[in-house]
């Protein structure tokens, strides 16, 4: 049977894209599968409403991502570093019978972004994992950037992830390609919004 756009996932179309076989559309075997309905589904989804040069769309992206991905390092670096601080500055503490901790309000700041971000609660009893995890989101956006900027051949059309990329960061969002295309639809379709408010903005047509 062939899966709709509500049950095929950004990942299930992504490895389709990349490998051109049908048994990522589908749920199960099919004797004679007719994907063109999902394909044209697809097709218009991904279409802009915009009728910007493609790669205007694929620069605007990748700066997205790059924004993105420095973003979540600088927060990394300054949520490290204060909690380091934060933890020798306590023992010190303690160590002459002065043991209320410090309070560090740009770390509460910092936390509070990093969740905001990417969904990742940096606690004080599991920090140290909590920055692992946000190490590894770093990595994975990394990663991707690499995949989808660095390594494509010169002149080559925008990829299917270059744009779940640049949706996900302009909506600071975490990665997640388990969502279903038609909510990854709905997603784009407010980045848009987004980014149009943003142009009207720095044109001062607020």
């Amino acid at each position: 049977m062939v899966k709709t756009i509500h049950t095929l996932t950004i990942h299930d179309y992504s490895l389709f894209e990349k490998t051109g076989d049908i048994k990522y559309l589908l749920t199960g075997w099919t004797r004679k599968p007719n994907i063109e309905p999902l394909l044209n589904e697809i097709i218009k989804g991904l279409g802009s409403e915009t009728n910007q040069d493609q790669a205007l769309q694929k620069e605007f992206h990748r700066l997205k991502s790059v924004y993105r991905i420095q973003y979540l390092v600088t927060l990394y670096q300054a949520a490290y570093n204060l909690l380091i601080n934060k933890a020798k500055i306590d023992v010190w503490k303690a160590a002459i019978g002065k043991g209320k901790p410090s309070n560090y309000l740009n770390l509460i700041e910092y936390v509070d972004k990093i969740k905001e971000a990417t969904g990742i609660e940096i606690n004080p009893d599991t920090w140290d994992d909590d920055m692992i995890a946000l190490s590894k989101e770093i990595d994975l956006w990394t990663d991707k950037y690499k995949q989808n900027f660095l390594n494509q051949p010169a002149g080559e059309g925008m990829t299917f992830f270059q744009i779940v990329m640049g949706v996900f960061a302009a909506l600071q969002f975490p990665l997640n390609d388990q969502i279903s295309m038609s909510d990854f639809f709905l997603m784009k379709s407010e980045a848009e919004k987004l980014s149009k408010r943003l142009e009207l903005q720095a044109n001062g047509k607020q």
